[in-house]
């Protein structure tokens, strides 16, 4: 709610009753008086309460001028034009403020992001619709006509500081006099000042090199009347607006703002620097451009580069010379001088040699290294995916030599990762195993990763897209079709080194290639005492319906339209029918209702009679975990939903939903789960046929499906929860087992932690858990790839009891390696979802 302010209008009905009384008064002595020999006729006072409209043209008044008491205006929400002059623009043209030439209350306006961007000085016509944000009565990407250029703009109009605060005077250009700091840091950029009558806040839109000291005296300050964060304030434009002995802003070098540190320490500072522009990405989401100071001051240990940050206007072209000015900033890790002002000093200038990159092993020593470099240009002449395209367009990448194999692994040396983006060029759908060659572009910084920006196309060489070894016929399954298929073959040349038909690589088709089919369809089919059990976080499976209470929207993944779920759906039944062969057991996550998991066992792809369990928990968005099970040898006994109570705050990644911690009726804590573990138990049997009226026979089986809380807002700032929410399960498995000794325990799901994590060793120290990724090569113990880290992340943890009953483990990699475009591919299984599903084999104990 803004302080309301005294309406022009009733000032000036109260101006015109007072101007009649005078006249009345005036009438009386002229009657009283005695005759004067010159009649003088009274004078004539027109009162016009908004300028006189051109034809479809609304006054800034009529949008301004308001009544109301939360100050917002009486035409919000209607398509309008209007006509001003433009007397500010800050952050490269996104924030103008203009206003009519003739000054006053209600006669300035802001304009957010217009089009084309105009210039201070400029009379505009300017089309959009009204609208208030947050307060503020603006055009949001109005359309702009430029009417004439170089107009002086509007007067500043003079007002004391306690009286400035007011909606009558919202993006007008104010000035007030003789004014003192009071306060020099209201944070965020803000400051205080007062000239007796009461204290107005000044912000730091505008570029300026003044730091407001408390006790300052200014003999006057000038700007826009903006309103953001329930407040009104000043916003000076230069340093022209502030009356203060400000001095020039120092002339630095790029390798001086680099410094040797991870961080400039000459952040906040309003500086003058000098380069060759090396890369210009101002038309792309990086929104400025890259300048190199060639040979700075010969130390590797500083950067000779620095982006720099204008809000991608097209202001310079790679080859130019240029100074800028403007304050040094860290975003997010990233250098970089937030623009004001550029000059071209030269153009079509030989741009600086690119720096070959050979980053160390060592993350600690890599950091230092790659921060030597950032803002640079570098390349590198030969480099491996290890982490393939995901929906932003970047790729993992290490130098060529850099590992044997195909995976960097999150516990070994990862120093050598870097990854490339596509803001220059791009992108480029890659897997991992693919080569790169001839990269080059400027080294960047953004989300805690360096980044090559490419500016031209690389030379890619993809590796073979690797076929199902036997699957002939390319359905997916490795059947009987597929060995008569192999059969009629034999004695021909493979086609190629991706040959389904080539079991032993030795690219002839013989009877070593049909005696290792043979093997391999015996690996794949289960003995009647064996089953199967499975863990797939499913990745966003949702439908199109907002549930009440959750924050479900397409932004946040949590919609998908019904062409999109359909082939959802397709993708995650080719999974489980082709590539996990339909598990007896199957614990999912991500998945937002059990009429989802009903649709699932209903594809045709799907062939096993599936019964499905989902009890729904807390999270916002409304995902939940989830149990599949073959109905011919799962019976479910019971089933139901765990859930803590803790103290730690829901900041660190849990639902805002109270608890009662000791049962004393009193709500002291908070849930411990968003999506709560799901216990079942049930019994499976052998693969016979069953007996009407038979006893069940078979072995009872208690599975508990996790989804642990994600690294999302920082892994040690959610590491706690992890930490309890393991604790927490541990302890409900220890419970298990003290009422049935012995008992067949399995933990499965998406517990997103690592091998030697605390949250992993919790569960293994504190319960009788042995983790089955130790049965899996070490090559093939990941499943999800993270900034080209191959991690473990979908655990299966069993009891000693489950142990002895264990056959064997197989990571199911269909997804993790390969480009997130994938996942719009029908007819694939192939990135079905970002994780990859792992399967376990047990026999049923006699």
């Amino acid at each position: 709610m803004r302080r309301p302010a005294q309406s022009t209008l009733i000032r000036l009905v109260l101006t015109v009753i007072g101007i009649l009384a005078a006249l009345v008064l005036l009438g009386r002595e002229l009657i009283e008086a005695p005759p004067s020999p010159t009649v003088v006729p009274p004078p004539t006072f027109t009162v016009e309460l908004s300028p006189t409209p051109q034809s479809g043209i609304v006054p800034i008044f009529d949008i301004q001028m308001t009544e109301a008491p939360d100050g917002d205006s009486r035409m919000a929400g209607e398509r309008v034009t209007t006509h001003g002059i433009v007397m500010a623009v800050f952050e490269a043209g996104d924030r103008v403020f203009i206003q009519d030439s003739a000054g006053g209350p209600w006669s300035g306006l802001y304009l957010f992001r217009p089009a084309p961007k105009p210039a201070v000085g400029d009379e505009v016509e300017v089309t959009g619709r009204v609208k208030e944000f947050k307060g503020l009565t603006e055009i949001e990407e109005g359309e702009i006509t430029v009417l004439s250029q170089g107009n002086a703009a509007p007067e500043p109009h003079s007002i004391a500081t306690g009286d400035a605060a007011q909606e009558q005077w919202e993006s007008v250009l104010l000035q007030v006099e003789n004014v003192s700091v009071t306060d020099p840091d209201l944070g965020h950029g803000e400051w205080q000042v007062d000239d007796g009558s009461g204290g107005l806040a000044v912000d730091d839109l505008g570029s300026y090199n003044y730091r407001p000291a408390a006790g300052d005296t200014l003999e006057f300050l000038i700007g826009p009347l903006h309103y953001s964060f329930d407040n009104f304030k000043l916003e000076p434009r230069s340093v022209d607006d502030i009356a203060a002995d400000i001095a020039p802003p120092p002339q630095v070098s790029a390798c001086q703002i680099q410094g040797t540190a991870l961080s400039s320490s000459f952040v906040g500072q309003v500086v003058t620097a000098q380069g060759i522009v090396h890369a210009d990405l101002e038309g792309s989401d990086r929104d400025g451009f890259y300048i190199q100071h060639p040979d700075c001051d010969g130390d590797p240990a500083t950067s000779d580069g620095l982006f720099i940050y204008d809000r991608g206007r097209d202001l310079v072209s790679t080859g130019d010379e240029v100074v800028v000015q403007g304050e040094v900033k860290e975003f997010f890790g990233l250098t970089e001088i937030v623009l004001d002002d550029v000059e071209v000093v030269s153009s079509d200038n030989e741009l600086p040699a690119p720096v070959a990159l050979g980053p160390p092993a060592d993350a600690d020593a890599s950091q230092q290294y790659f921060e030597a470099r950032e803002g640079m240009r570098v390349q590198v002449a030969s480099a491996r995916v290890v982490g393939s395209t995901n929906r932003f367009g970047e790729f993992a990448l290490v130098t060529a030599d850099a590992i044997d194999g195909r995976h960097l692994f999150e516990d070994g040396p990862v120093g050598e990762l870097f990854l490339v983006d596509d803001a220059g060029f791009g992108p480029f759908d890659l897997k991992v195993g693919d080569n790169v060659m001839g990269l080059e572009g400027p080294l960047d910084y953004s989300f805690g990763n360096y980044k090559l920006q490419l500016l031209r196309g690389p030379m890619i060489a993809k590796s073979p897209d690797p076929g199902k070894a036997g699957d002939l016929d390319e359905d997916g399954d490795v059947d009987s079709v597929d060995r008569e298929a192999l059969v009629a073959r034999l004695g021909e040349d493979a086609r190629g080194s991706t040959d389904p038909a080539d079991l032993n690589g030795d690219l002839q088709i013989t009877e070593a290639d049909l005696n290792a089919w043979d093997d391999l369809f015996a690996h794949l089919t289960l003995q009647p005492d064996e089953y199967t059990v499975a863990t797939f976080n499913v990745e966003n499976l949702f439908d199109d319906i907002v549930d009440p209470g959750k924050t479900q929207t397409r932004q946040a993944s949590s919609l998908l339209s019904a062409d999109e779920l359909e082939l959802k759906l397709d993708k995650v039944a080719e999974a489980i029918h082709d590539d996990l062969r339909e598990p007896a057991i199957l614990g999912l996550q991500e998945v937002e209702k059990v009429e989802l998991l009903e649709a699932l066992a209903a594809r045709e792809e799907v062939e096993t009679d599936y019964g499905a369990v989902l009890i729904q928990g807390p999270d916002g968005r409304g995902i939940n975990v989830g149990l599949m099970y073959d109905r011919d040898r799962v019976t479910v006994l019971e089933s139901e939903q765990l859930q803590g109570c803790t103290t730690l705050s829901p900041e660190t990644g849990g639902p805002r939903v109270r608890c009662d911690r000791d049962g004393d009726g009193t709500d002291d804590g908070n849930l411990l789960y968003s999506r709560p573990p799901l216990l079942v138990r049930l019994v499976v049997s052998e693969a016979s046929p069953r007996e009407a009226g038979g006893e069940e026979q078979g072995d009872v089986l208690w599975v508990i499906v996790a989804h642990f809380k994600s690294k999302r807002g920082g892994a040690e700032e959610t590491e706690p929860r992890r930490v309890e929410q393991a604790r927490f399960l541990a302890s409900a498995v220890n419970d298990l087992l003290a009422e049935a000794p012995g008992a067949r325990v399995v933990v499965l799901g998406d517990l997103n932690d690592f091998f030697d994590s605390p949250p992993i060793n919790i569960l293994t120290s504190e319960a009788p858990l042995g983790n089955l990724w130790f049965g899996a090569p070490e090559a093939e113990r990941y499943s999800f790839i993270f900034g080209g880290r191959a991690e473990v992340l979908d655990h299966l943890l069993v009891t000693p009891a489950a142990v002895e009953d264990f056959a064997r483990i197989d990571p199911v990699h269909i997804n993790a390696d390969f480009p997130g475009s994938w996942s719009e591919v029908a007819d694939t299984s192939r990135r079905s979802s970002d994780h990859d599903p792992v399967l376990a084999r047990f026999r049923v104990s006699r």
